[in-house]
């Protein structure tokens, strides 16, 4: 599945980098200049809690696409967009 990331904050990350690992096709959709500010990689540093109790540790160097424009025809099956509670 392709599935677009609105945004680059914490919640869409955590969430983008666990549909990767599924077997997805993630993209961010951040704003103008944002893509060569944040760089063609995201430092990981957390606790994946999904099949361990206590958690695994992940410390890495997630290479990251970026998209600065979104086409009305585009072909994503998916767009996520994250909001606070």
């Amino acid at each position: 599945m392709k599935i677009l990331m609105f945004g680059r904050g914490v919640n869409a990350t955590v969430n983008g980098w666990t549909l990767e690992r599924a077997g997805h096709d993630v993209e961010f959709y951040v704003r103008p200049g944002r893509a060569a500010e944040y760089g063609e990689t995201i430092d990981l540093d957390l606790l994946d809690t999904r099949r361990r109790v206590r958690g695994e540790s992940v410390v890495e160097k997630w290479p990251v696409r970026y998209r600065e424009e979104l086409a009305p025809d585009h072909d994503f099956d998916l767009i996520v967009l994250s909001v606070p509670p």
